[in-house]
């Protein structure tokens, strides 16, 4: 595909941000307020009302910066957000040998690689909101920070950057 079209650009990079973002759904990332004074983003997920906070990677801020913090792409509402993304990801699908392309590979790649990288099974849990609600959940304190250093794993992996030892 040609980079120099500034439209498939735009959607490309909304691919990655959700990709850095550890698989954000598309309506969370549409009402995403930005970065906190932490560099984390904080948001409750539509979908199972959880709260989530995703440490800001430089890859990602990059990205934020790019866009000002303005996750609308010139959409009115998160249902039209999600429509207008994977009609684009499915026509660059087309042409880069992935016709089913879809915002939801970003989570499932994501996940796929973290496996890849030997990342406990519970950490790629947690970063993606399966915690479970067993009695054992209510009295176990997850470690974040965990769900942190597996995503800079895979960002590193990804991005081609020399991993932390």
């Amino acid at each position: 595909f040609d980079m120099k079209n500034k439209k498939e650009e735009m959607w490309i990079d909304v691919f990655k941000l959700i990709f850095c973002l550890i698989g954000i759904n598309s309506a969370d990332l549409f009402d995403l307020k930005g970065v906190n004074n932490v560099g984390r983003v904080e948001y409750t997920r539509h979908k199972t009302n959880r709260e989530y906070s995703i440490k800001v990677e430089p890859e990602t801020a990059e990205l934020i910066k790019k866009y000002n913090s303005d996750f609308h792409f010139n959409c009115t509402s998160n249902d039209n957000f999600k429509h207008i993304l994977n009609y684009h990801l499915h026509k660059i699908g087309k042409k880069i040998g992935i016709p089913e392309l879809t915002s939801y590979y970003a989570r499932h790649t994501w996940a796929t690689i973290a496996a890849e990288l030997d990342i406990p099974r519970d950490t790629i849990a947690h970063a993606l909101g399966h915690g479970s609600n067993t009695v054992t959940d209510i009295y176990i304190n997850f470690n974040y920070k965990k769900v942190d250093d597996a995503n800079r794993k895979v960002l590193d992996y990804v991005f081609g950057n020399n991993p932390k030892s």
